[in-house]
């Protein structure tokens, strides 16, 4: 496969446009970016365990309270309940699934260092790019800060918004399924 030019973006003539052209390499430096990447890769891992978490749940007390609706007296608070579960389930789900663009939108940056961005490349492609970004400590430290804020752009649109609406779905079901039986306990 042959790569024209205009898929490859040319090496920068001079590193003074660039971000980060006036840090110099130092451990310290590579250090608090190795950091904030392991402390985002952390989040994620918690986010889908506490997903599993809320699926499991959701989806034990949504087949108890399905088997058990058959109670004409408790039906209204197990359906009120079985609802809540149905959907706490759905957005955790939504919260694990990952996501993959097919197209990318114009004016959106493409990180290299994550699979769904260079899956679509040549590998020619993705080592040139990978050598241009390599002999550069700037476009290196360029590309490991943005590589840090797309994961934290993805936590927080993504998976813990979802996490939450997840869990707060889960509550107000068990609030309301009370407040239901309440209602007919005290009705009747």
């Amino acid at each position: 496969m042959s790569i024209s030019p205009k898929e490859v973006p040319p090496p920068p003539a001079d590193e003074s446009g660039t971000p980060f052209a006036g840090v110099k390499p130092r451990s310290s430096v590579d250090n608090i970016l190795r950091t904030a990447q392991q402390h985002h890769v952390q989040l994620s891992f918690m986010a889908d365990t506490k997903a599993s978490i809320l699926i499991t749940i959701s989806s034990i007390v949504l087949t108890i309270a399905l088997s058990k609706a058959s109670d004409p007296q408790l039906r209204p608070a197990l359906l009120t309940l079985a609802a809540a579960c149905l959907i706490s389930l759905l957005l955790a789900i939504i919260a694990v699934l990952p996501t993959f663009a097919r197209r990318r939108s114009r004016g959106v940056s493409r990180n290299i260092l994550f699979f769904g961005h260079f899956a679509s490349m040549s590998e020619d492609q993705y080592l040139r790019e990978m050598e241009e970004i390599l002999s550069s400590d700037a476009r290196i430290y360029e590309v490991a800060v943005r590589d840090i804020h797309s994961l934290g752009i993805y936590l927080y649109r993504k998976k813990y918004r979802f996490l939450r609406f997840a869990y707060v779905s889960l509550l107000f079901g068990f609030i309301l399924a009370t407040v239901v039986e309440a209602w007919f306990y005290w009705r009747a």
